[in-house]
């Protein structure tokens, strides 16, 4: 089977594009499963840079198209940059004419390597529609959760670009692929999509490595009396990276004694930075960047809670590692009252510490404030957490469940 993939060029694999060496520290779903599949199939890779927008963070900075080969992969991948990489945003008439150009650059490739299967992602919604209409080769479309574009979409007033959106999501897909970001919201892609398409809604596997204490570069020495508090996440606006930050500000100002590790890149990082300097709390933060990861999987280790404050859901990976983990975690409940909260119905209500919403910073510190009382609270959680996590698959299962879906695609044909 020969597969062609076009996907955007996530933060997670920019390391790997940047350094030409395959060390990928994020987007789980999506290296492995490349390396699966390049085991018993052909792939083809396309990465496309994008210039980003208010969600998305890039630090790739190369103005022409590449050629990488990395040793764990049969065929080298091919890197297309961005049109317009010299700046910063980009106005819907820009991104349009870089979606065009995308476009035409997958479509040569579809023409050249004659793919059985095309698994284009959410990124590439223009590319993914159009083609879906006019190939003969059947498309998987991949989304990553819930995106708030797509709750849009299912609105009665609709500008041009929506209405345009629109028509491409209800393209002709073989199989949509969509990752339970446990916002609920999921009916809002069935709704949009072309009737009868095969829709799957799968949940994130997780895989827990021995951690190796000797291997990690950046040992944290941290005094034994501080709650120490992990945030795991790109550092963007959505993410809640800032509010979680002036959280533990506000609980260390209150006499609660914290000590904060931030693992992630992001747009946010040097107004964070900018932030914990202003309030002199330099040395009760760790902030870390992009790290292996594998890495990461230590500081769960020396760290007692773990926070998420993302607005999109809470079925993130780093979200299901903590709680594989046996993580004490403090999660946001929806923000609205609209959708089917499948993250409650997964994790449960008396297993997690829930607050009102990805704003709720008087919920988090009156959490903090409970624990660092009562420090015994930690292990009552902590073993209902372990208990609950037998629930979650394995990556393998997970990525087993998709192959079996795009071989029987192919087979179909």
């Amino acid at each position: 089977m020969k597969i062609l993939f076009a996907l955007r060029l996530y933060s997670g694999l920019e390391d790997s594009v940047i350094n030409e060496k395959w060390q990928p520290n994020g987007i789980p779903t999506i290296y492995k499963l490349l390396e699966d599949l390049d085991k018993k199939h052909d792939i083809k890779v396309l990465l496309m840079h994008k210039i980003p927008n208010e969600m998305q963070y890039s630090k790739y900075k190369e103005k022409h198209n590449k050629t990488i080969f990395f040793k764990e992969f049969k065929e080298p991948f091919e890197i297309i940059s961005s049109t317009y990489n010299n700046e910063y945003r980009l106005s819907k008439y820009k991104r349009m004419i870089e979606e065009f150009i995308h476009f035409k650059v997958i479509l040569k490739y579809i023409r050249k390597e004659k793919p059985d299967l095309i698994y284009i992602d959410n990124a590439n919604i223009w590319s993914a529609g159009l083609i879906a209409r006019i190939q003969s080769s059947p498309v998987v479309f991949r989304l990553l959760g819930i995106y708030p574009y797509i709750t849009k979409l299912s609105q009665n007033k609709l500008n041009i670009s929506q209405r345009i959106l629109k028509w491409l999501i209800k393209a002709p897909f073989s199989l949509v692929i969509n990752t339970n970001d446990g916002s609920g919201k999921s009916i809002h892609v069935t709704k949009l999509l072309k009737k009868n398409t095969n829709y799957q809604l799968l949940l994130n596997g997780v895989d827990i490595p021995k951690v190796n204490k000797n291997a990690v570069a950046h040992k944290i020495n941290i005094n034994k009396n501080k709650l120490v508090c992990l945030f795991v996440s790109k550092l963007e606006t959505y993410k809640g990276c800032l509010i979680f930050v002036e959280a533990m500000i506000k609980a260390m100002q209150q006499g609660i004694e914290l000590h904060s590790i931030i693992i992630g890149e992001g747009s946010q990082k040097k107004n964070i930075e900018t932030l914990i300097q202003k309030e002199g709390m330099g040395r009760n933060f760790s902030i870390l960047g992009n790290i292996p990861h594998n890495d990461i999987f230590y500081y769960h280790s020396i760290s007692n809670i773990y926070v998420s404050l993302n607005q999109l859901g809470n079925m993130s990976n780093t979200n299901l590692e903590a709680i594989k983990f046996g993580q004490v975690v403090i999660f946001p409940r929806a923000l609205d009252n609209e959708t089917d909260n499948e993250d409650i119905k997964l994790f449960g209500e008396k297993n997690i510490l829930w607050i009102k919403n990805p704003y709720d910073k008087l919920g988090l510190i009156s959490h903090l404030e409970k624990i660092n009382n009562n420090r015994s609270i930690l292990s009552s959680y902590k073993s209902q957490i372990l208990a609950m996590s037998k629930l979650l698959p394995s990556w393998q299962e997970r990525i087993n469940k998709e192959v079996s879906l795009l071989e029987g695609i192919v087979h179909k044909k």
